[in-house]
């Protein structure tokens, strides 16, 4: 499964979490075990993407190697379940009938889709994932064969016919299943499965007994518990994590700057944007994402035309579950700041716009467009030393 969307910065150190701005002051007394806690951090890939995972634990028996191999089984396993590049995971053998019968899912499987299709209602459409054929015909899905020319309207509407998360049932009992209502309908999960994933490792580490994690799997985040405070003065303190939001940058060469960093309190971060994965055709950029009500890329800048004064870049969401976070992110860019941040008001959802805005002397000037929840829940600075933003593995940007 590839997923080349936005990545979200998460700093550690030399590597990747911040050591600065959230101390909660939670005292040693509150933490589950009085004995210093040991710090692993571990990295891999896993569906085209990096993943990230740092822990503090007491117990002897963790050390990297064991810890690797925990995270490395557990996101393997919705990899095999949600891939769309797999030939044989669930999701891809689901494509594949052409028929309107049930086919039986895991429980895993049950729950991405009850999500996905609960947001789409919740955006009418904005969030749908079946726009696979969609993503394909614009070369962002499995095929990666280069794009001779734009699609058509009239290619886009075609394909268009056989899309619609309403073309998408599910059912619970009394096995859970889901079936097409058009047996052409063609499922991608890849706007969910990321999220979801960091959701399943999470609830792993908890069930094994760790309780202070910061996981990140290309760019959504979950982190849970508290890590000892970086100050040297303040070894009984434990602080809050804190991660980076990346500068949506004008392109993906562009060098990489944080933006504002965030506090996570047992909470979940997904960043949605347009400049790491975009395609271009001619004197034609098109982004990744993809607005399913018009088949058509959300943003698509043509060289020598005037662009709008005002552009979204990036969009980032705070809630418990990442899947849920991951798939609203994809939402609210499609809907754009206006029409986003009142349906997250609307749902109390905690959201950040960052738009790019024209500049005479060609500076790249950001705004922001904050829901109220975020506004007035979250712990946010902006960063304004412009300081370098590294990848989560410290390996790639």
């Amino acid at each position: 499964m590839k997923y080349n969307r936005l990545v979200l910065v998460t700093l550690f150190a030399s590597l990747a979490v911040l050591n600065f701005g959230c101390g909660r002051g939670v005292s040693r007394s509150d933490a589950v075990s009085t004995e210093t806690p040991r710090r692993l951090a571990v990295d891999g890939l896993v569906m085209g993407t990096f993943w990230n995972v740092k822990v503090y634990v007491s117990d002897p028996k963790w050390n990297e190697s064991e810890l690797t191999t925990l995270v490395q089984t557990t996101l393997d396993g919705v990899d095999r379940s949600m891939s769309t590049y797999k030939e044989e995971s669930e999701l891809s053998r689901f494509n594949r009938l052409r028929t309107d019968e049930w086919f039986e899912i895991s429980a895993g499987m049950e729950t991405v889709v009850a999500l996905a299709l609960e947001v789409s209602r919740q955006t009418n459409g904005a969030f749908d994932v079946t726009v696979g054929p969609l993503v394909n015909l614009w070369r962002f899905g499995p095929d990666k064969s280069p794009l001779a020319a734009m699609p058509s309207d009239a290619r886009i509407a075609e394909v268009r016919k056989n899309a619609g998360f309403d073309k998408l049932e599910l059912r619970h009992e009394p096995t859970p299943a889901i079936r097409k209502k058009n047996p052409d309908l063609y499922v991608d999960l890849s706007a969910i499965a990321k999220g979801y994933a960091v959701d399943c490792l999470a609830n792993k580490l908890v069930d094994v007994g760790i309780e202070s994690f910061m996981i990140d799997v290309g760019g959504e985040v979950r982190c849970r518990g508290y890590k000892p405070a970086g100050q040297a003065n303040n070894k009984q303190k434990q602080d809050s994590w804190t991660l980076g939001i990346e500068s949506p940058r004008v392109s993906k060469d562009a060098p990489s700057q944080l933006h504002r960093t965030v506090c996570l309190d047992n909470q979940s971060l997904a960043t949605s944007g347009d400049y790491r994965n975009y395609l271009q055709v001619g004197k034609i950029r098109f982004s990744h994402l993809i607005d399913p009500r018009t088949g058509k890329p959300v943003e698509m800048i043509s060289e020598g035309v005037e662009q709008p004064k005002r552009r979204l870049g990036s969009v980032s969401v705070l809630l418990d579950s990442c899947a849920r976070a991951d798939a609203f992110a994809t939402a609210f860019f499609v809907l754009g700041a206006k029409d986003g941040v009142a349906l997250a008001d609307q749902l109390d959802i905690p959201v950040l716009f960052v738009s790019r805005l024209a500049s005479g002397n060609g500076e790249l000037v950001l705004e922001e467009t904050m829901s109220q929840s975020f506004r007035q829940n979250v712990r946010s600075e902006t960063v304004k030393n412009n300081q370098r933003a590294m990848s989560p593995s410290g390996k790639r940007d």
